[in-house]
């Protein structure tokens, strides 16, 4: 039994209430540092 104002399933609430065209994805990946194990002075990013 879920809880009060709790979802019977988490796959229920993201389908719902999850828009992914408001998830800034682009952005996300833009914030991470630079994980790169050399220095090459290229950037790939993929979006």
């Amino acid at each position: 039994m879920a809880g009060p104002m709790c979802h019977s399933s988490l796959d229920l609430a993201i389908n719902i209430y999850t828009d992914p065209t408001l998830l800034d994805v682009a952005g996300a990946l833009a914030a991470l540092p630079d994980l790169s194990l050399h220095d090459s002075g290229q950037v790939n990013i993929l979006v």
